[in-house]
């Protein structure tokens, strides 16, 4: 009955990540766990900008607010290593919250001496280690030497001499170390053990010939897939090194490291207060934070989030006491008190039945793996490694066990139970000539000719293919390979977003369409596969841009529409047509920019340059759509933020790239491609074939990717000693704690390596496939020590030479197949298949297909180019609020002025509403307008008083930007306007918030496939009433009240459509107010009402006015087509 209950609970138990089910338990459970109860997770900006400030103000609080010791001390660190490597280190300690937790118990109350002390201890029991492996291999290499050659006594004596100094060595080594041992150490090595790795005559008739010479030649012959080559005195200089210690620099080190921990405990700190004042949490806080409570309080573990848990573990716990059987690793609270067992601390893994993989690939897993996951036997190494089990094979053909008869007659097997394969590709050597019949081929080439293969053999389709890589850094290389061969691929993943190609040119099209100045923008778009014009012609284009700046200063952009000017005779050539139509299309969409939401600008940018049409068929289709589409999800989130310019968002961006290392778009697409991707973005995912991509590149850092300080969990923060010589310059010294660390991480990365390389083996379901490149004339190969290739083939049963020839690899092991729920162990014997290339494909045939393709299906949805007419006569539909004003007050006068484009209508023609700009006194106008919308620069709200040199400048400024000669009566009327209306109630109301307010907010609403387009002379804020509103200068000539009314209702559209924009973007507020401010209406004492007409909308009342407004937008956009001449198409 209990077993049926705890069965009924597992189905209803629920599958999330490890953030998710903790961010729920916190959810449930605020107080107990000590969080506000409406916290959300921080994103990657905030998070490192909160980082970056709280580390700059904490370091100049100890630079400013302590006194002696501390003081110097940084100020030491800071003048030796720069303020720069300061900053990192501490960014180092407090990036992840789970290792200044560790960092934290190791430095809690101890002291230098405590940890002088562990580190000598842990440096002497490291080269005692390293003294046990080389007595090993060179007796190893000795007795080899003695089956080989004829030595002589003299052979024997060094050899024992050599190993009886190295035994001395580890005698003086044990326990703490001093300099005075150190010494005796080297002199040892110097006098007694260097001179006998010399020593000659130990084979007869070979007096040259020393102990050093023969070892080394001894290793070297040895047929290894990873050639050795071993000399004892180069490893006996090596262990010299290991002696050469300077206590004093250990010592302070020590002092530094303790120092900048308390320094970042600070930091800590100051972080988790101002997270904590915005109710923010982080990733590592929800995992320590839940984890604390459910360890901690009893009643939480035992809620319904974690019950189903409790159970399961309590019921298989009785049933292992009754059977013996091995407990599961399933989360559970330790007991108080009780230490973690020690499966528990080297993650050991029990893996069951694989019900998706082949046998020959179990097969092929199970004997890399246990050689590779094998436990060192010396003691203190096993902490990173993993104890591993073999995998069941549980897949069988067609779902039956036929196959057991084939193994059970000890034959290879033939039916489909799973291949291994190697690409073989031939790699020429430097003085190598062309040989016939041997290409140089690379490695992305080789597995495009591979895949290509397997398709065409209709075995496998494209997406059958996961190309899998440690690192992105080839993905270049690869991708151009396989597009070569016209083989569709995509990214999935790993490669950083905004490094994408498609992102970077969107990014620079967003650039220029802010900033027409920027030349290298406008390059990188026209470079692009938006338009694909060629370096020779943008060449001639920046060219005659500077031959023109010599005159007047101008860009790249102002010079086109000469360049096409002075070229026209070429206006039948493919070049020249599409730089024309480059212009064409820009143009318009520097019309719109600035007026647009960047998502809708992205739209445009992507619909009018007939974007899709030109991917179409291209090998990376679907990939460089989907990150599009993820831009525009960006862009569309940026947005929600509320009102933000162009120039916020390209900001936004670039913070956004700098911060985040955010991964490229997943696929959405079901369409037949190849993916690659890297092995972490590969895990939970399986593919029929997997390809090991470069698995022959070095699995070590490079130099510059390794970091100036390392932190371990054993050791703390450890970094090289620095200090001035005597002429000034910075020396440094390393330490042994930063070796002792620098061997620890290492041996936590190759155990990573290893299981990186179990996640990516693991993810084939039928075929596996790994590439290798060999010199196929000198017959040799060349395997990089430390990498994936290393790994698999040494540890399977193969030699050297079996890589070189063209012939199957014969394997054979033992397996557990699942019979009948039973682990039944069998001998399988099966072959790792080559693909040998040798020659290059002849591509034209595949890129002349490519092209044709496109041209056929694309160019039909390419507009056609009339080069005698660059501009059409028909605008973008984009709607005014001026044109929509004037639309509904007299359609017959808008279609004249509008359509037609007659801007002098008759003034018999003019209906009475009616009134033109002039009339109104537009200079004026615009003027005054600019002028008031920089009212909080020249007024002084406080005093009421206005700032006269700054309303000077401004009121200047507006005249020259109307292209006016400067007039003092025009000034003067300006001024007047703005005194007067500063004077009035409104302006001097305390309920307005001047200072935060936003003036001249351009903005954009989509309507269908169309825009509604205009210009807030002013969003503020009623700070009592808690609202936005929105105002709008007027500057017309109204005697009466009446006029005023007449006129507003004339300006009503107008200010419902600002009214649909300012519930765009406050869509909370119960009423919407927009209101005319006619300043020539000002009077002394004017109440509000005599010159401030107010519009009043609740949501409700805009919904129902808004349906009316469309139905004249729609007729509006009826007579415009019906007005409108036959425009040649572009």
């Amino acid at each position: 009955r209990k077993y049926s209950d705890i069965r009924i609970a597992l189905i209803s138990a629920r599958f999330s990540t490890f953030h998710s089910f903790a961010n729920s338990i916190l959810k449930d459970f605020p107080l107990e766990a000590g969080v506000q109860p409406n916290f959300t997770l921080i994103n990657d900006v905030d998070n490192n900008y909160i980082k970056s400030r709280c580390i700059r103000d904490i370091l100049e609080q100890w630079l400013t607010g302590r006194d002696g010791e501390d003081k110097k001390a940084i100020q030491n660190l800071i003048n030796v290593y720069g303020l720069d490597s300061i900053k990192q280190i501490l960014h180092n300690m407090i990036n992840s919250k789970e290792s200044f937790l560790k960092q934290e118990l190791l430095y809690e109350n101890k002291d230098k001496d405590y940890f002088i002390n562990l580190y000598t201890k842990e440096y002497s029991l490291y080269i005692n280690k390293k003294i046990d492996e080389l007595i090993k291999e060179f007796k190893h290499y000795s007795a080899m030497a003695e089956e080989q050659f004829p030595v002589t006594e003299h052979f024997y004596t060094a050899s024992n001499n050599i190993i009886s100094g190295l035994n001395q060595i580890q005698k003086n080594m044990q326990g703490a170390i001093n300099a005075d041992l150190l010494n005796t150490c080297i002199s040892l090595i110097e006098n007694d053990i260097l001179p006998r790795c010399k020593e000659g005559k130990i084979i007869e008739k070979a007096g040259r010939k020393t102990i050093n010479s023969v070892i080394s030649t001894i290793s070297e012959s040895e047929n290894s897939i990873v050639p050795k080559k071993f000399e004892i005195s180069g490893k006996v200089k090596e262990l010299q090194k290991l002696f050469n210690i300077e206590f004093e620099a250990i010592e302070i080190t020590i002092e530094y490291s303790l120092l900048l921990y308390r320094i970042s405990a600070d930091i800590i700190k100051a972080i988790d207060i101002e997270k904590s004042e915005r109710a923010w949490l982080g990733h590592d806080d929800l995992i320590i934070k839940a984890r604390d409570l459910l360890t901690n309080n009893e009643n939480v573990f035992r809620s319904a989030d974690v019950r189903v848990f409790n159970h399961v573990i309590e019921d298989i716990k009785s049933l292992q006491e009754k059977f013996a059987l091995d407990p599961p690793k399933l989360f559970m609270p330790p007991e108080k008190g009780v230490a973690p067992n020690d499966d528990e601390l080297k993650g050991l893994i029990e893996l069951q039945a694989s019900f998706r993989m082949k046998p020959v690939l179990v097969a092929f897993i199970n004997s890399v793996f246990n050689k590779l996951m094998i436990i060192p036997d010396s003691e203190g190494d096993d902490t990173y490694f993993i104890k591993y089990e073999d995998l069941v094979a549980g897949k069988n053909q067609d779902g039956d066990c036929d196959f057991i008869q084939e193994l059970e007659k000890g034959d290879r097997v033939t039916k489909d139970l799973g291949n291994i394969d190697l690409i073989c590709h031939h790699i020429k050597s430097k003085d190598e000539e062309e040989t016939e019949g041997y290409d140089d081929i690379s490695e992305g080439e080789a597995i495009a000719q591979y895949i290509k293969t397997q398709v065409d053999a209709a075995k496998f389709n494209y997406s059958d293919f996961a190309i899998l890589s440690r690192t992105t850094s080839k993905f270049p290389d690869l991708g151009e390979e396989l597009s070569n061969l016209n083989i569709p691929f995509a990214f999935e993943g790993g490669r950083s977003y905004f490094d994408t190609k498609e992102v970077q040119v969107l990014l620079a099209f967003i650039d220029f369409l802010y900033n027409t100045n920027d030349n290298l923008a406008l390059t990188t778009v026209l470079k692009s596969d938006y338009f694909a014009i060629n370096e020779t012609l943008i060449f001639s284009i920046k060219n005659l841009a500077a031959e023109k700046s010599k005159i007047k200063p101008t860009n790249l952009w102002e010079a086109i529409p000469d360049y096409l000017k002075e070229n026209a005779y070429r206006k039948d050539e493919a070049d020249f047509q599409a730089l024309a139509h480059a212009q064409i299309i820009i143009g318009k969409l520097l019309g719109v920019a600035l007026l647009l939401p960047i998502s809708s600008l992205i739209y445009r940018i992507e619909f009018l340059t007939a974007h899709d049409a030109l991917l179409e068929n291209t090998a990376r289709q679907s990939r460089i759509t989907d990150n599009i589409d993820k831009f525009i999800r960006i862009a569309e989130d940026f947005e929600h933020d509320g009102y933000n310019s162009i120039i916020d968002f390209i900001k936004y961006i670039k913070k956004l790239a700098d911060m985040s290392a955010e991964g490229e778009a997943k696929s959405t697409s079901l369409n037949n491609i190849v993916k690659i991707m890297t092995i972490h973005a590969s895990k939970g995912l399986e593919f029929p074939c997997v390809i090991l991509y470069y698995p022959n590149g070095s699995l070590a850092k490079s130099p510059s990717k390794i970091s100036p300080s390392k932190i371990d969990e054993k050791y703390g923060l450890t970094f090289q000693y620095k200090y001035f010589d005597e002429e000034g310059g910075i020396k440094s010294i390393s330490t042994i704690q930063e070796e002792l660390c620098k061997l620890n991480i290492d041996k936590k990365e190759s155990a990573e390596e290893i299981r990186k390389l179990y996640v990516a083996l693991t993810r084939a379901e039928t075929q596996i496939a790994i590439p290798y490149g060999t010199n196929y004339l000198g017959r040799d190969i060349s395997i990089v020590k430390s990498s994936y290739l290393a790994m698999l083939l040494s540890n399977i049963d193969l030699d050297g030479t079996g890589l070189i020839s063209d012939d199957p690899i014969a394997q054979q092991s033992k397996i557990d197949i699942l019979i009948d729920s039973k682990a039944v162990n069998k001998q399988i014997k099966y072959n790792i298949n080559k693909f040998i290339v040798k020659q290059h494909i002849d591509k034209a045939d595949i890129k002349q297909e490519k092209k044709s393709n496109v041209s056929s299906e694309v160019q039909e949805e390419m507009p056609v180019l009339y080069i005698d007419d660059l501009f059409s006569t028909e605008a973008d539909m984009t709607i005014t609020a001026t044109m929509l004003t004037h639309y509904l007050d007299d359609k017959e006068a808008y279609i004249k002025r509008f359509i037609l484009g007659n801007q002098n209508i008759a003034a018999s023609e003019q209906t009475a509403g009616y009134i033109p700009a002039v009339d109104s006194g537009a200079v004026f106008g615009s003027i005054f307008h600019e002028a008031i919308s920089k009212i909080t620069d020249w007024y002084d709200f406080e005093k009421q008083i206005i700032k006269n040199e700054e309303s000077d400048v401004i009121i200047k400024a507006s005249i020259a930007g109307e292209k006016q000669d400067f007039s003092q009566e025009l000034y003067d009327a300006v001024l007047a306007e703005m005194q007067k209306t500063i004077s009035t109630k409104l302006i001097n109301s305390s309920d307005y918030d001047f200072a935060n307010s936003k003036p001249e907010i351009e903005f954009t609403l989509p309507y269908n496939d169309d825009y509604l387009n205009g210009i807030l002379d002013l969003l503020i804020e009623n700070k009592s009433e808690g609202r936005f509103e929105v105002w709008d200068w007027k500057t017309n000539l109204l005697s009466s009240t009446e006029d005023m009314d007449k006129k507003a209702e004339y300006y009503r559209p107008q200010l419902l459509l600002y009214s649909l924009f300012l519930q765009k973007l406050y869509p909370e507020q119960k009423e919407y107010i927009a209101r005319l401010l006619f300043t020539k209406r000002i009077k002394a004492d004017a109440e509000d009402e005599e010159w401030v007409a107010t519009f009043r909308w609740t949501p409700e009342e805009l919904a129902e006015d808004s349906k009316l407004l469309y139905k004249e937008i729609n007729q509006l956009k009826f007579d415009r087509c019906l007005y409108l001449p036959k425009a040649k198409i572009l």
